[in-house]
């Protein structure tokens, strides 16, 4: 057989059942109260108000008890609530803290932002300003050399072509490692141009230079403008390059900035010198 479930009483069918036995204790009492000229009929009553008595005593402590726990549960509930309340009242304080630390990340990556644009403007106008630099110092120009003393040369050809300031800064600078190498050919400038250039247009490195260097050496090698006794070894310019080079080669460009003719008038003054 299945178990079915009983159900506690409600507070209301307590009311009845108390004020049920009470109307039947009333009705002994009355039964009591007629009969009372009879010791047997008020013995059989008396008891029975007794066993009434205690019924209704039972039934009260009952009560009482189903009264205690029907509290108990409610305070446990009541407990079980404010202890949930407490545990989202946690949450909502951990979501507020959260909030604020996003809020706290946005704030610095506005300011990250807002310090990248003036970064990247500045950085913009910098990089604008190397650029016009670099082309300046690498535009080409001429100034054409007459030659009307005798026949053309071949080195007239050469001196009456394009050429960059960085290119006069190349010739100046070949002919001032020429005189100074010492026995050690070209390579000697691997470790002493650092110590010969001066200041430079913009500050720029020696290996900038350095790379120019390499450039114009192997064209002037490959034109026979310059002669090696031993591969690798000490070089000789081409007088007449060296002489154009030295005295009648413009280190004046009006259409670049004094920084640069600074620089190729320091070298011409290096060059002559050493």
């Amino acid at each position: 057989m299945e178990k079915q479930n009983k159900k506690a009483f409600t507070k209301r069918e307590w009311i009845q059942l108390i004020i049920t036995l009470t109307i039947v204790q009333a009705f002994f009492w009355y039964a009591v109260f007629e009969n009372s000229q009879s010791a047997s009929a008020l013995g059989y009553v008396s008891f029975a108000g007794t066993l009434v008595s205690i019924i209704l005593a039972v039934l009260a402590i009952g009560y009482t008890y189903g009264e205690s726990i029907s509290q108990k549960n409610k305070s446990d509930g009541l407990a079980n609530q404010i202890s949930t309340l407490g545990s989202l009242i946690e949450s909502v304080e951990l979501e507020a803290k959260s909030l604020e630390k996003i809020q706290d990340i946005a704030n610095e990556l506005s300011k990250f932002i807002g310090s990248y644009k003036a970064d990247k403007d500045t950085s913009e106008k910098h990089l604008k300003h190397i650029r016009e630099n670099l082309s300046n110092f690498t535009k080409m120009s001429s100034s054409p050399i007459s030659n009307d003393t005798g026949p053309q040369r071949p080195i007239d050809k050469l001196i009456n072509s394009n050429r960059s300031p960085l290119d006069e800064a190349c010739y100046l600078l070949l002919v001032y490692v020429e005189k100074n190498q010492d026995g050690e050919g070209f390579d000697v400038i691997d470790v002493s141009l650092d110590e010969f250039l001066p200041d430079t247009p913009m500050n720029l490195s020696s290996e900038f230079f350095l790379g120019a260097l390499y450039t114009q050496y192997s064209l002037l090698l490959s034109y026979g403008f310059i002669q090696e006794e031993v591969e690798d070894g000490p070089f000789k310019i081409d007088p007449d390059l060296r002489e154009f080079i030295v005295n009648e080669m413009p280190t004046n460009r009006g259409n670049n900035s004094n920084s640069y003719n600074e620089f190729l008038h320091e070298l011409k003054r290096m060059v002559k010198a050493s």
